[in-house]
């Protein structure tokens, strides 16, 4: 038997794997072919059966195209789960709400009724694409995205994007006059966030104080994609709005 002809006939399409029997010691389902950019590779699984390989073959121009260029990646539309329901009167909630001034927030955030969290909303063009979720109860992890979706969490209508870390703080500025919030929520920056940032006429970046080789490389990063970006150096996160902080923040604005 060659295996290499056998293989050849089974035209395995690149990027995907094909499972028969062996043609070798006859296994059920033990045989194996992928092809991987145009490499060959199998093998049988079979104890006592050692048939194994692999070899180049061909790519047609489709598959070139795509290896230059790969697809873009098309993100699962978001169903929210039963259990994100509108907020609710509870203690815990309410002293978050609180606490960060969230009362007058729009649009609302939601509840986690099942992991007991705040869950602030991520839209695209008004539609509910994916939620960002900070734990009540200690639970890990602290913060949760339900979503598949690659857009950061913004909050405001102003023409100066504040780019921060979490969720609470991008509400925080974008409750202020001519910010919005931007939160990166912890990722380092992606195509999908200089997408969103582009549409400003200015760019601060304001990390919290222990991310200053982040914050630095992303001001490098952006201003690859935008005239205008600024650092905010800062005493301490944001969203607890100390008054040094906030004067830096406005002086960089300007």
């Amino acid at each position: 038997m060659n295996v290499r002809d056998f293989v050849d006939d089974l035209e395995v399409a690149n990027e995907a794997t094909h499972r028969c029997d062996c043609p070798v010691c006859g296994g059920d389902k033990t045989f194996t072919v992928t092809n991987k950019n145009g490499m060959l590779v199998w093998n049988c699984y079979k104890a006592g059966c050692y048939v194994q390989g692999g070899a180049p073959t061909f790519l047609n121009a489709e598959d070139i195209r795509n290896k230059i260029k790969p697809k873009e990646r098309v993100e699962e539309v978001w169903q929210r789960p039963e259990y994100i329901v509108p907020i609710r009167r509870h203690a815990d909630i309410q002293q978050f709400i609180t606490r960060w001034a969230l009362e007058n927030m729009m649009p609302h955030p939601l509840y986690d009724a099942k992991e007991h969290r705040v869950v602030f909303p991520v839209y695209r063009d008004k539609t509910l694409v994916d939620g960002i979720g900070r734990s009540l109860a200690g639970r890990t992890p602290k913060w949760k995205r339900y979503g598949d979706s690659s857009l950061p969490y913004t909050y405001g209508s102003g023409s100066i994007a504040v780019i921060v870390e979490d969720a609470i703080s991008a509400t925080v500025v974008g409750k202020i006059n001519s910010y919005t919030g931007v939160a990166l929520l912890g990722t380092s920056l992606q195509d999908a966030h200089k997408k969103v940032l582009t549409q400003y006429e200015k760019l601060v970046v304001a990390l919290d104080p222990d991310a200053l080789r982040k914050t630095l490389n992303i001001a490098r990063d952006l201003r690859a994609v935008h005239s205008q970006v600024s650092v905010v150096k800062l005493g301490d996160d944001l969203k607890y709005q100390n008054p040094q902080d906030m004067q830096s923040l406005r002086l960089v604005s300007r």
